[in-house]
C-alpha cells in the first residue's frame, strides 16, 4: 500500500532544525485520522499473537502505517533533515513491550529500568560507525496512547555526538510519551531506552530508518536565517556550539563549515596563545572543552600561536 500524501510536505522551521541538531530529536503530530492508528494497533497485536515478531516485514503486514509515513508532517521532517531524495531503509521493527512482572513500580524502579536499557543503535549490518552529520534518521511511531505508565521510549538529549553512553547520560533519559499517532524523529545515534510498562496492556512502538542520499547544497527545510544560533530549548548536557554550528553550516550547503562559528568567535593570534596557556589551568571538563573548540575553530590563523 503506497499511500500518497494529499497535501504537500510540511517542512521544519529553523528552530525545529536547531533543536534536532542540538538535542537529537523532535516530536511530530501527523495529521492522520484516529481510526488509522486503531487499525494499526489491532493488526500489530494480531501479528504478534500469531507467534513471532514480523521484523522487517512489519510494514507489508500492516500497510496502513504508510498513512503516517507519508503524512505531510513526517515527509516534511524527513526532507528537512535528510534532503528531498532521502531513502527508506529496509530495516524496520515493531518494539513490543509487555507489562512488567515486577511488583515494584515506584519512580526509582522505573529509573533503574530505563538506565539499564539505555543504548545507541548499530548500523545494521555495518557495525557502529557514528555519523555526526545528519545522514541517518529514525522514526518512532506509537499507534496507541502512550503515557509514561505504558513505558514510552526515553531519549538522552545530545548523546548523538557521544561515542558511548555514560552513567551520567543514563540518569538524564527523558520519556517521549504522547497520544496515539505520536511520532518522534531522532538522530540515529542518540541514546535511547524503553521505559517500564506498568499497565495491563502491551505497548507497540514501530521503528523506521531513513538515509540521506546526497550531500546538502542548500537548506532543505524552511530556512529563513542561514546563520547558526542555539535553539531556545537546549537539553544537551555539554555546550558543543562549534559542533552544532558546523553541522548546521553543512546542512546549509556552505563550503566553509565553520562560517557561523567564526562570525561570532574570531580570535587573534595573541588570544589563541592565551587560550593555550589557559588549558593548563582549567579543571572543569566543560571549560576545557570550550577552550579546545575555540582554538580549533580558529583554523590556520591559530597555527602560528601553537607551540
Amino acid at each position: 500500500m503506497n499511500v500518497p500524501s494529499r497535501d504537500g510536505p510540511i517542512l521544519l522551521n529553523d528552530e525545529q532544525v536547531r533543536q534536532y541538531i542540538v538535542n537529537g530529536y523532535i516530536i511530530l503530530k501527523p495529521s492522520v485520522p484516529a481510526n488509522i492508528h486503531q487499525i494499526v494497533c489491532r493488526k500489530l497485536t494480531a501479528c504478534l499473537n500469531e507467534g513471532s515478531n514480523p521484523g522487517n516485514n512489519v510494514l507489508p503486514k500492516v500497510p496502513e502505517m504508510r498513512h503516517v509515513l507519508n503524512s505531510p508532517e513526517v515527509q516534511g521532517a524527513l526532507i528537512s533533515v535528510l534532503g528531498e531524495d532521502y531513502i527508506e531503509h529496509p530495516h524496520r521493527h515493531c518494539h513490543y513491550l509487555s507489562p512488567t512482572t515486577t511488583t515494584k513500580t515506584d519512580a526509582k524502579t522505573r529509573e533503574d529500568a530505563v538506565a539499564a536499557n539505555c543504548h545507541q543503535d548499530a548500523y545494521t549490518p555495518l557495525g557502529r560507525p557514528r555519523q555526526h552529520y545528519s545522514r541517518y534518521a529514525r522514526i518512532m511511531y506509537y499507534p496507541q496512547n502512550t503515557p509514561i505508565a505504558l513505558g514510552p521510549t526515553h531519549v538522552i538529549p545530545g548523546t548523538q555526538f557521544n561515542q558511548g553512553i555514560t552513567d551520567a547520560d543514563r540518569a538524564r533519559a527523558i520519556p517521549v510519551d504522547g497520544e496515539a499517532g505520536t511520532v518522534s524523529l531522532t538522530h540515529f545515534d542518540v541514546g535511547h531506552a524503553a521505559g517500564l510498562n506498568t499497565v495491563n496492556q502491551p505497548r507497540h512502538m514501530v521503528k523506521f530508518i531513513y538515509v540521506r542520499a546526497t550531500e546538502p547544497v542548500t537548506p532543505s527545510w524552511n530556512c529563513l536565517n542561514r546563520q547558526w544560533q542555539k535553539p531556545q530549548d537546549v537539553q544537551a548536557l555539554h555546550d558543543l556550539n562549534l559542533t552544532w554550528a558546523h553541522v548546521w553550516d553543512w546542512m546549509c550547503g556552505k563550503k566553509d563549515r565553520y562560517h557561523s562559528f567564526r562570525e561570532k568567535n574570531s580570535l587573534s593570534a595573541s588570544e589563541v596563545s592565551q587560550l593555550i596557556e589557559d588549558l593548563h589551568e582549567v579543571r572543569e571538563v566543560d571549560d576545557y572543552l570550550q577552550i579546545i573548540l575555540q582554538i580549533a575553530a580558529s583554523g590556520a590563523e591559530a597555527a602560528g600561536a601553537i607551540p
